[in-house]
């Protein structure tokens, strides 16, 4: 491999990207630290909503849409999921 397939391959990675929000973020006020955490949370509710199928029947049977959760306190709308 060569310097510039590797320098691209870091570039690229996932962890270096989140190495560079984890750099920016620690300088966020708290308005901020909300917001970034409320766009997050989004991200991966929608994810799971879309992919995960357990999810998609949890929350069509409770009729929560994945924009209902908006922020941590949200979450308590979505039943823990048991072992069973």
């Amino acid at each position: 491999m060569t310097l510039a397939e590797i320098f691209f391959y870091i570039n690229h990675h996932r962890t270096y990207n989140i190495l560079k929000d984890i750099k920016i973020s620690q300088y966020f006020d708290k308005e901020l630290i909300l917001l970034y955490q409320s766009t997050k949370l989004k991200r991966i509710i929608k994810h799971s909503y879309e992919t995960v199928p357990y999810y998609k029947d949890l929350f069509d049977k409770k009729k929560i849409k994945p924009d209902d959760i908006s922020n941590p306190t949200d979450l308590l709308k979505i039943p823990v999921l048991e072992k069973e």
